[in-house]
């Protein structure tokens, strides 16, 4: 699911989410630079104002390296076993989701 709700120059407000299991948020992307953020305004299993920030940087052979924070605090059973998986899995399954968003993000430009 995602069904874009507003957008403006640098920021777009979105509800995303899995139909199974089924989580969901409705996040505010903010970019500017080199630097996404993406800050909570609800969710069924993140607390308001929970972020994740991705950052870009160039790299002297001409590629580039992404540096990813995450402050999400989860609220619920669901959320906290969302925040379990992630805690054991999040290195394997995080950049698949991150690229999405991306790809998203640019149509959205």
């Amino acid at each position: 699911m995602y069904e874009v709700h507003a957008q403006g120059d640098g920021w777009l407000e979105v509800t995303e989410g899995t139909a199974s299991p089924a989580v969901w948020g409705r996040e505010r992307y903010e970019w500017s630079g080199n630097v996404v953020r993406a800050t909570i305004q609800e969710s069924n299993v993140f607390r308001p104002g929970s972020t994740w920030e991705l950052r870009v940087e160039p790299r002297n052979d001409g590629g580039s390296v992404a540096h990813v924070s995450v402050h999400r605090r989860t609220y619920g059973v669901k959320g906290r076993l969302l925040g379990a998986i992630v805690q054991l899995f999040g290195k394997r399954i995080m950049p698949k989701g991150f690229g999405k968003t991306t790809e998203l993000l640019e149509r959205a430009r």
